[in-house]
């Protein structure tokens, strides 16, 4: 996994870690909530980086909004 990002190295350990054992609905529910946790970030991300903190439209365009939210 020499490729991948430290957010993505991470996410594959815990997984990994959450999916060991015995099968069960709450290990399945478990790792997929981990998955979309790690793809609303890798999205706010891209977005951060892509547009930066500042609001581009509407009654708060021109204004910082460096806060994190899903």
């Amino acid at each position: 996994m020499s490729g991948a990002s430290p957010l993505t190295q991470r996410v594959t350990h815990d997984l990994r870690a959450l999916l060991a054992g015995e099968p069960s609905a709450d290990r399945l529910n478990a790792a997929l909530r981990h998955l979309a946790k790690w793809r609303a970030a890798l999205i706010a991300n891209t977005l951060q980086n892509g547009l930066g903190p500042v609001i581009r439209s509407g009654p708060f365009a021109g204004m910082s909004y460096d806060v994190p939210a899903s």
